[in-house]
């Protein structure tokens, strides 16, 4: 399946997850996270796996961006897996911290050799 068929299919079942986030007025929420792959190096593989809060494993291409929609409030856990010959810079797994309403970024910086 390609990388713009998962989308769609994660877009979709956390759409249906959105559907459950709203405050007491019953405006829903939507709070995004926005992960970048920026790759150097050689031999670069065609996709890296990536994990965001428990939900399953993804597909991102070395140097792309995925954006998650609908993600809770509060730490979340990112984590990128990567072959063996590439090194993921800076911390990896990490905590980003998702704010209300609002897109959050974070960037994995990845050496291949």
């Amino acid at each position: 399946m390609r990388a713009s068929s998962w989308r769609m299919v994660v877009f979709l079942s956390l759409g249906i997850y959105a559907g459950c986030l709203s405050d007491s007025s019953g405006v829903r929420r939507t709070n995004t996270l926005i992960v970048h792959t920026e790759t150097t190096g050689s031999n670069l593989p065609p996709t890296f796996g990536i994990e965001v809060g428990g939900f399953p494993l993804l597909q991102i291409e070395p140097n792309d961006s995925f954006f998650f929609d609908a993600i809770p409030v509060g730490p979340v856990s990112v984590e990128l897996f990567v072959s063996l010959n590439c090194q993921v810079n800076p911390e990896n797994p990490r905590a980003v911290q998702i704010v209300p309403e609002e897109r959050t970024q974070t960037t994995f910086t990845v050496v291949c050799s």
